[in-house]
């Protein structure tokens, strides 16, 4: 509901969840009051439930945390959108791991795809992603392949486990693309961005620009730059500020 508001659990960690618990946006709306107090008696009592679960037994033995309580949050509805191929005569598809990512896909008028062993973890299935969109590819104009473990290692705070997701992506998702291009007859245009920074010092999400790169087969590369931050801070493209932006130039609109 729009009346009532909920917190990321992943944007708290390590503090006490009583802090953030569910609010009415109106104290006076009695039925924000009513959902919030509901959804609240819902999480206290989870606890109870969940402590001596078999589930949190076997992550115990496994060395793992208990999950404790069920934590209701980002509740909303459906946003009325223009489609993608209305808005820009195009077909496409969109592969995840993650429901939110099939969710905005899906109100964008594109195909979702379900890959087997698509975990958004580090031992998700990166072959059967990237099988799954250049199969994809070869139907549609468009595929948005998303890719859910580099975040989640940033989650983690551990540098080494960021690492290697992002030495994983590099050589499991954005090398067997390069390597496609003659497939498509050398027309394949490629854009490797994250939707937002996850800094190991904080461990959850930040609003800095990100960077990205466009690759194009029928225009220049220059191999003497790198992908990073920084680098991009000095590219030869402006700040992008809106999606819809980046979107129209990564299309050539």
């Amino acid at each position: 509901s729009e009346k009532i508001e909920t917190t990321p659990p992943h944007d708290q960690l390590d503090q006490p969840y009583k802090e953030f618990l569910i609010k009415p946006k109106n104290p006076k709306d009695e039925k924000a009051v009513f959902t919030a107090d509901y959804l609240n008696q819902l999480i206290e009592k989870s606890h109870s439930i969940l402590i001596s679960h078999e589930v949190n037994k076997k992550r115990l033995n496994e060395g793992k945390l208990r999950a404790t309580h069920i934590w209701p949050w980002s509740g909303g509805k459906k946003p009325l959108i223009q489609s993608f191929h209305e808005k820009y005569s195009l077909s496409g598809s969109v592969i995840s791991a993650v429901d939110l990512i099939f969710g905005l896909g899906i109100a964008a008028g594109l195909e979702p795809i379900h890959v087997e062993g698509a975990t958004g973890l580090p031992t998700t299935n990166y072959q059967g992603k990237v099988d799954a969109a250049l199969n994809e590819l070869q139907k549609k104009d468009f595929v948005f392949l998303h890719i859910e473990a580099i975040d989640e290692m940033g989650h983690t705070g551990d540098p080494f486990k960021k690492i290697s997701a992002l030495e994983d992506f590099d050589l499991k998702v954005v090398k067997p693309f390069i390597q496609a291009e003659s497939l498509f007859n050398n027309e394949l245009v490629i854009a490797v961005l994250p939707d937002h920074p996850t800094p190991i010092k904080i461990r959850t999400h930040t609003n800095e620009p990100v960077p990205f790169v466009i690759y194009n087969p029928q225009k220049p590369i220059n191999k003497d730059r790198f992908f990073s931050e920084k680098e991009a801070e000095n590219g030869e493209l402006d700040l992008v500020t809106q999606g819809e932006d980046f979107i129209k130039l990564f299309l050539n609109k």
